[in-house]
């Protein structure tokens, strides 16, 4: 997509998220559900998308917590049964961190 884009004057924004899961809201929508995998799930993304070297790079989301993309601090939540995505054993603020991280590759990478 990112080629066709270039060939025919578009911009092309890769989006990149760290995991998902709607369950709790969509029982029905479990095949979408993407794995955090520990934090693999969003390094493989932003590896993936910087590698066409974008003008940009959009981060699904910040706190949507009910879709499980919440980047955000997080520390272990529990309500009405229901387990919030925490990022243990890892610190509360581990994907502002790598974040951060992917967001200094770009500078170095793509904004030459």
């Amino acid at each position: 997509m990112a080629e066709w884009a270039r060939e025919h004057d578009k911009l092309f924004v890769p989006c990149v998220g760290p995991g998902y899961d709607d369950t709790r809201i969509r029982p029905w929508n479990a095949e979408n559900t993407r794995s955090r995998a520990g934090g693999t799930y969003y390094d493989r993304e932003f590896e993936a998308a910087l590698g066409i070297q974008p003008d940009l790079v959009g981060i699904t989301s910040f706190n949507e917590w009910h879709e499980g993309t919440q980047i955000e601090p997080a520390v272990p939540k529990a309500i009405d049964g229901y387990r919030y995505e925490d990022y243990q054993p890892r610190g509360p603020d581990y994907y502002l961190k790598r974040t951060r991280s992917w967001v200094e590759r770009y500078e170095i990478l793509c904004r030459k």
